[in-house]
């Protein structure tokens, strides 16, 4: 187990993330690995919709082979590349506090702006 302060490192020595998981609590292993701009090779789950986007960020598989033809394609750096580089986007822009922040403040001026159509109402 890495020390909390070297789990960055980790992340970064890796070309892939790779999760044969059915099921997560949190999936912050998920959010780390793209940040550090790894592209992410996972069983196929629901909790990763609005996380994985096949093809753009890595690719979900539910088979053997599925899993097999996925290793074949990121043998590319070129494909890792592009992979990770729209992973790490995706976790600035959704999943930082900065991303948060702006999908928060989105979901209070939707409400308010409700609100007032109501009153006009």
């Amino acid at each position: 187990m890495a020390a909390p302060e070297r789990v960055a490192d980790c992340y970064k020595a890796g070309d892939v993330f790779v999760s044969a998981s059915r099921s997560e609590t949190q999936g912050l292993t998920y959010l780390e690995a793209m940040a550090s701009g790894l592209p992410l090779l996972c069983r196929e789950d629901d909790c990763l919709k609005g996380v994985l986007s096949p093809g753009e960020n890595g690719f979900s598989y539910t088979t053997e082979a599925g899993f097999s033809a996925a290793v074949r394609a990121l043998q590319s750096a070129a494909l890792r590349r592009r992979l990770g580089t729209a992973a790490q986007a995706l976790a600035e822009a959704r999943f930082s506090e900065a991303g948060f922040a702006r999908a928060a403040l989105a979901v209070y001026e939707s409400c308010l702006a409700g609100a007032m159509g109501a009153r006009a109402a």
